[in-house]
Order: structure tokens, then sequence, then C-alpha cells
């Protein structure tokens, strides 16, 4: 499915909205607030951070490299600053960038949606 959509439409506000606010603090939430916070009381700090980052990216329908990175940088974010606060504002930048660069670049972004999944 194509990222394209018609921000100015009810439906493209709403699904953005979704993109950029709901699911940022709903996943982290879950995967840095409970899944990685979680795995720090079993493992060491860098399994712990692996672990939520695997499960992150399985999340999203398949092993994809974005979210794997993203995983890991919010779980650093989350260690170093002992906030979530920062890991939701950088998945929304992230979670931003799809519809920003798919709409600049429409065929050249379809390429590259295994990074993006």
């Amino acid at each position: 499915p194509s990222l394209q959509m018609n921000t100015w439409s009810f439906a493209g506000v709403a699904s953005l909205l979704l993109l950029v606010v709901v699911a940022p603090i709903a996943e982290e939430l879950f995967f840095r607030g409970v899944v990685f916070r979680g795995a720090l009381g079993a493992f060491s700090p860098r399994w712990a951070i692996l672990i939520s980052a695997v499960l992150f990216s399985l999340a999203h329908g398949s092993f994809a490299v974005g979210p794997f990175f993203l995983g890991i940088a919010a779980a650093v974010l989350v260690l170093k600053r002992n906030s979530i606060v920062a890991a939701i504002v950088l998945h929304a930048v992230c979670n931003a960038n799809g519809p920003f660069f798919s709409s600049l670049f429409p065929d050249t972004f379809a390429q590259f949606s295994i990074f993006f999944n």
C-alpha cells in the first residue's frame, strides 16, 4: 500500500495523527515502558535493548531494518535519559518521515519500503 494520502482530508488528518501521535505514544509505552524495562530486570542492558528492538521490529509485520534500529535508538534513549519522552519524540519524527518523503519521492520511496515496514 502507498503511504501517499491527501493530508487535508479528514481521513488524511486522522491517519497522520494516528501515525505521528498515537502510535509512537502507545508503542513506546509498551515496547520501552513494559518490554524494555521488564527485560532490564532479567538481562543486561545490551540484551534488554536487543530484545526490545527485535520484538518491536517483528511487531511491524516482519524483521524490518528501520523499526529494528529505531527500537535500538529508543531503548538507548530511555536507558540514558531515564525517561520515555525522548523515545516517543524520536518515534514520532521517524513516523512523520514516511508520509513526508513518500509525497516528495513516491517512486524512490516505494523501492525502499523494506526499511519502513
